[in-house]
């Protein structure tokens, strides 16, 4: 249960880092939503959420980033993943059961998305999403288009995880249970807690 006075400093705190997201309107959804988790963890999350360059936040985004899986691939591992040779999940071997090419392309797709699954869930989910197909049309190393497809991959890698960062915090805060082991336990001096330094991720 937050305190009167943490509840005020740490709205103070979001309206000096995301002018405007808390006002009259949404003050009881924001409190509502936050109550399940220490002071500590939504300043934590909160300074995350600075230090990534976001310009406003929304309860569910800062709710998504307390509850961010620290495992979450960044878009070089994901591409590692994918496209990798020779343990990527395009390069999976599909074996001999099959007679015609039409068999051997729906087989190499299944045992892609296969071996996504296996390599990360969230990884598996993005591939499913994009199709096995649509991802072995896309030349990352094309000499002309290839730096423009790695941008366009990675913004839709990042819109991704961010869906799903969302789903999983309104999830959350309509009262399902909490998967263990994510909660934050670094605490920060805005509420008499230490400072914490995070790590650069692409």
């Amino acid at each position: 249960m937050w305190s009167e006075d943490e509840w005020l400093t740490f709205t103070l705190l979001i309206d000096t880092a995301f002018a405007g997201s808390v006002n009259e309107t949404n003050a009881k959804a924001w409190h509502t939503l936050l109550q399940p988790y220490r002071p500590a963890e939504c300043v934590a999350a909160l300074q995350r959420l600075v230090a990534k360059g976001q310009k406003f936040c929304k309860a569910a985004d800062l709710v998504g980033e307390i509850n961010a899986d620290p495992s979450r691939p960044s878009f070089g591992e994901m591409v590692q993943m994918v496209y990798g040779h020779p343990h990527g999940a395009l390069h999976a071997p599909v074996g001999n059961e099959w007679s015609t090419d039409a068999q051997r392309r729906a087989l190499a797709n299944q045992a892609a998305q296969w071996r996504a699954d296996e390599l990360h869930p969230l990884v598996g989910a993005f591939v499913q999403s994009m199709t096995v197909q649509r991802l072995r049309e896309i030349n990352l190393d094309d000499p002309d288009y290839g730096q423009a497809r790695r941008a366009q991959l990675k913004a839709e890698w990042g819109d991704f995880c961010q869906r799903a960062t969302h789903r999983e915090a309104h999830a959350l805060a309509a009262g399902r249970e909490r998967r263990e082991g994510l909660r934050r336990h670094d605490p920060l001096a805005a509420l008499g807690h230490k400072q914490i330094t995070q790590g650069d991720n692409e």
